[in-house]
Formats: structure tokens, sequence, C-alpha cells
């Protein structure tokens, strides 16, 4: 029997062929998803650096890499040089040690294998945690790591019982979505740190108390912190200095006072050429500080799985805003991106969210600082990011706590912020000499971004399903309202109208249990 005959007759570990049609790069194949479990069939699903197949159907590919299968192919292996020896052939050198799939001739037979997901979409945030998976495997703790990537998916669009796959052990869930945590943990899909806790390598202690707020249910916690990006005040001190001003505002009757005194004629030709404010018409800066400020006085938008404005200070803080951008003079709507904005010299203050700082870096006139406050201080965090670990086995879900603790120990390598849009959550990351390094790079107060995660508030209640595109329109209509001066109640109602029209009460009892 000749050896391409032999390698035709071992079938290959993933289904897709034989040995001898291994694709440079290997990585595993993946069954079909049915049609109900996606909202398009996924009719293939190799890998993207390999066979595209999934994209060429038309469908979601599911990209899951996998260098550690070593015992199936050690076995193989094995059992290819035994007959090759009986047959007198020598093996080929295709298929010699040095030449097998990454890893293989390393893994330790003994080592525990666990999947970790990631989208492929972001490369930034796919290089970081290959990197990271890199060091992990080499720490010595017995767990090999293969990844699952989801290709042309956007969170944002897709909700998480819609997603063809999840990863076997470890994927990241996000709290904006308004249910994700709840819905996980009552299907039992995965499981709360607590039974992982105390632990010395990792506290809760290490994160802000808010921030375990969104993941925290039924007196559980159902995930660690990984990224947030409240909004924060950015101001331009050298502009504050000239008008004897030492601090930015501490209240929001402060930051009109301000802004009043700001703007300004600076040329003499009679036209305002410097102002108070900038307000970007293209993002949501009246709607999120708006609803911080709800947040502040103990308000809420969302009561009883329903968007509501019934709170007294809904009103107020509508019209604080509709009578700052329309009556004080002091602010100028510019709907020019953020990073094209902050080039100009012409605005005192602006609120931004977190993941557009990087784009005053380098700029030592420019400083942050919390947002004012009504009340409380309370920031409207647009998002937090969080690992969580599925249900399996006993020895599966300590080997994803220890990837888990890894992905959050205090000396993990510093992402940059296009990875997240936003900054990692541990207390300490401010003390290290890699973020002092990049803090030095401007602008001043940094570690505002970090420090203001302490008072971050997620939108709401956690069993509201569809919370996030409920809240796309909600929040457009408020500031929407706003820039066309219009009074609050003939906002309010169509707001939470169309809002509840989207989102809906979730019923775990009526889900389809789409993951097996």
């Amino acid at each position: 029997m000749s050896w391409a005959s032999l390698t035709s007759l071992v079938p290959r570990p993933d289904g897709l062929g034989s040995l001898g049609t291994q694709p440079k790069n290997y990585h595993t194949g993946l069954r079909a998803i049915p049609e109900r479990d996606c909202l398009r069939r996924v009719t293939h699903a190799f890998c993207a650096d390999c066979w595209r197949e999934g994209e060429k159907r038309g469908g979601h590919a599911v990209v899951r890499h996998n260098n550690q299968r070593s015992v199936f192919l050690a076995f193989v292996l094995a059992t290819l040089i035994a007959v090759s020896r009986a047959s007198g052939q020598e093996l080929p050198v295709a298929l010699q040690a040095g030449n097998l799939p990454p890893n293989t001739a390393a893994m330790s037979p003994s080592s525990v294998e666990i999947e970790v997901g990631t989208l492929g979409g972001n490369k930034g945030l796919a290089d970081w945690v290959s990197n990271e998976i890199s060091l992990f495997e080499k720490s010595g703790q017995g767990v090999t790591v293969r990844t699952v990537a989801l290709d042309g998916l956007e969170r944002d669009i897709y909700p998480i019982e819609t997603l063809p796959q999840l990863a076997e052990n470890v994927f990241v869930i996000r709290s904006e979505m308004g249910y994700e945590p709840w819905y996980l943990a009552k299907k039992r899909l995965i499981v709360p740190i607590n039974r992982f806790l105390p632990d010395p390598e990792l506290s809760t202690s290490d994160f802000y108390d808010a921030l375990w707020e969104p993941i925290t249910l039924e007196g559980q916690l159902w995930g660690v912190p990984l990224c947030s990006r409240p909004d924060v005040l950015i101001f331009n001190r050298l502009i504050f200095r000239e008008e004897g001003i030492e601090s930015p505002p501490q209240s929001w009757d402060d930051f009109v006072s301000y802004a009043r005194r700001l703007t300004k004629d600076r040329d003499g030709d009679g036209q305002i050429d410097q102002w108070g404010v900038r307000i970007d018409s293209s993002e949501f800066i009246i709607a999120y500080p708006l609803i911080s400020m709800i947040f502040q006085k103990g308000g809420q938008v969302i009561r009883n799985g329903r968007y509501s404005l019934e709170d007294p200070v809904c009103e107020e803080a509508y019209n604080f805003w509709k009578e700052f951008v329309n009556s004080s003079g002091a602010c100028k709507i510019d709907g020019r991106d953020f990073s094209e904005a902050v080039r100009d010299n012409h605005y005192a203050m602006q609120i931004v969210h977190t993941r557009n700082v990087q784009w005053a870096q380098r700029r030592s006139d420019l400083q942050l600082a919390y947002l004012p406050t009504w009340g409380k201080k309370v920031s409207f965090s647009e998002t937090n990011l969080y690992w969580a670990i599925r249900q399996s086995t006993p020895e599966k879900e300590k080997a994803s706590w220890a990837f888990v603790k890894w992905m959050s120990r205090r000396d993990v390598s510093l992402p940059t912020q296009s990875i997240f849009r936003g900054w990692p959550c541990r207390k300490d990351f401010v003390e290290r000499e890699d973020f002092r390094n990049l803090a030095r790079k401007g602008p001043m107060d940094f570690d505002v971004l970090f420090r203001a995660q302490e008072f971050s508030a997620d939108l709401g209640e956690q069993t509201v399903m569809h919370r996030l595109q409920a809240f796309d329109g909600f929040s457009k209509a408020l500031q929407r309202g706003v820039l066309a001066n219009q009074e609050f109640a003939s906002v309010a109602g169509p707001a939470v109208r169309e809002a509840n029209a989207i989102c809906e009460r979730l019923s775990v009892e009526d889900a389809d249990a789409i993951y097996k």
C-alpha cells in the first residue's frame, strides 16, 4: 500500500478530510449550526485563515483555532510510524515533529484543554488575547487554550441568544444588553465565581464595588470585570487659567457658570470664537450626562422591566439641558468627530466617552475630570465587559478560573484603548509604571479614566430583553428633543412608548434553549 493511499484512510480529527489534505495552518472544523439556532444558517465553519467556505456560502463563519489536539494526533502519528516501519516506508517529512500543528509535540498529556471565545472582527482584541494565551500556557499551570471566534458578528446587533455558538469554557458578556448574565445564569450555562472565592490571587476588592453590581444576581457574582466605559469631562486648563479658574466644575451649577464665563469674542470682531462647552450632535453627549444626572438624584429610567421617565428628576434633568443648550449662549453644537474637534482651541469644556480620550493624548493643555455632580457622584457607564465561565466539568471550570485570573492579574499586558474602546478595570492599574508612562503623554489627570469606574452606573435592571436596542431610540429621542427645544411632555411619552415596544421582560421558561 502506498503512503498516499495509507494516509487517505486516516480520518481528520476535524472531519474535513484526510490528514493528507490537511491545510498548512491546522484548525479544527465545526459542525453546521441548524438554521433555527442563528439569524442566518451556518452552512460551513472553516477557519478564516484556511478555507473561507463559511464566508463564501453567506453564513456566519465560526472559527475555532485549535493547536492542541496532540493526544489524537500523537496516536495517529504513532500508528502511522508503526505501519511505515512494518511496510518499510519512511515517514514523510510533512508529518515529522517539526511540521506538526503548533504545540503538538510540546503539549503535556496531563494538561487540561479549555476553549475561550473572542470576536473575530476585532483584530486588536484577538492579538492581545492570543499573546496572553501564549504566556498563560507557558506559565506551568497545566492548561492549554484554543479559541473560537465568531466572524462578522457585531455584539451590538446580535444578542447572545442568537449567536450561532458559545465558547465551551470562557467568553465575554456585556452589561448594557440588560439581561445576558441573568439569562445565562438561569439557563445554567455559566457558573458563579463565588465557588472559586476566596482566592489569594484574585479578590473582589481588586475592583470597584460599582463594577460588581451589573453582574450580581441572587447574591451571586457571575463574571469578573474586564472593561468599563464611564463618561468624563475634558477641559482646556490654559483657557481656565486665563479666566482665573483653578479647578474643574464640581457641580452642574458650576458647569453652567464656568461655561458662560469662558464663552468669549477673543479677537474683538463681534463674533464669539471661544465657547464654554462643545456639544457633539453626532454622539449621545446630551443623553448620557442627562441620564447620569437622573441617577445622581436617585432617579431611574427603567422600572419593573419597562422604560420610564416618571421620576420628577427626569423632567428636571431634561429641562436643565434644554435650557443650557438653547438659552445659555455658552455652548456650540458641533457635528464633527471628537478626533477632529479636539484639535481646535475654541472649546473650554467637553463631555466625552471614554473611548474618545485617545484623541486627546499628547495634549498637555487638556485635563480630565469627573462629571459634575447633582447629588451623589455618578457617571453612567456606556458598557461593562465581563469574563464569564461556562458550566462544564469541575476540572475544566477550575482551569477556566485559572485563565480568568491570568487575564485579570495586576501585571497583565496593558491593552491599547482601541481594543476595548474603554479601559481595564483593576484599581491598581494606575500604580503600574507602564500606565504612568502612558499617562505622561497627556492629557493631565489621565488616571481619572480609571478612577471614574468607582462611580459608574449601569442603565438599570438586568432582566430586560432587548434593553440595548430600545435604549438607542430612547436616548436619541431625548437628545433630539433637547436640540429642538421641545417640551418634556411632548418628548417623554413617545420616547418611552417606542422603547417599550422594543424591549420585553425576559422569561427563561419561554426562551428556547439553543445552546447544547
